[in-house]
């Protein structure tokens, strides 16, 4: 079974208040149409042997947004189970509709006639993913393993839509596997002034497992 990790960042490099310590985890369903990634979690200006928790649930929630930013209630999700937007009774619901056809995939299904909608998937109440503009009779899937991404982008706020590139991906972030991780310190090295500098570097230490 896995179980939430927490991660305990501390920054020992040789950059007094590095900015913009970002966490992300990408959508891995085989059907994905969307590509984004969006900046889940944000470290702003931690101080040099400062340290900053994060809590990695293992629990996913969703809603869905409208065009004019009004959401429906967050419900719990399930891998493997389809989730409906549906129109009852002149009121739009979101609910749960039994099993999807992929069992490590959440599904999301707009069943309405018109109207599209955003679909937002959250963990440890931040935003983690979404799908932009769900049309009628369209579904969106998510697959999230059980893998966190971080590097450091100036100017980066939560819930931002990132642009990198795969260059950048590979040269400025880093993955991290949690899975049977309760607890772990993930160490910021590397920075400093000057042409002396070197790249920033994250490494997970004090591991307690399951």
């Amino acid at each position: 079974m896995i179980i939430g990790t927490q991660l305990k960042v501390i920054n020992l490099s040789d950059s007094p208040r590095p900015q913009s310590i970002i966490f992300f985890q990408k959508n891995c369903a085989n059907a994905n149409k969307d590509n984004s990634i969006i900046a889940w979690n944000v470290i702003n200006q931690l101080s040099y042997d400062h340290y900053y928790e994060i809590d990695f649930s293992n629990k996913l929630f969703a809603s869905v947004s409208d065009y004019y930013g009004n959401h429906k209630p967050q419900i719990k999700l399930q891998p493997g189970h389809l989730y409906k937007i549906t129109r009852e009774t002149n009121q739009t619901s979101f609910v749960e509709s039994g099993l999807g056809n992929h069992p490590l995939e959440i599904q999301v299904e707009n069943t309405l006639n018109q109207g599209s909608y955003n679909v937002n998937i959250f963990r440890s109440n931040k935003l983690l993913s979404r799908y932009s503009s769900l049309i009628p009779q369209e579904r969106a899937f998510f697959q999230f393993k059980y893998i966190i991404w971080v590097g450091i982008l100036p100017k980066v706020k939560e819930g931002d839509t990132l642009l990198i590139s795969d260059i950048e991906l590979k040269t400025i972030f880093q993955q991290f596997y949690l899975i049977g991780i309760k607890k772990a310190e993930l160490i910021l090295v590397g920075g400093g002034p000057g042409p002396e500098s070197t790249p920033f570097k994250f490494h997970l230490t004090n591991i307690e497992e399951f």
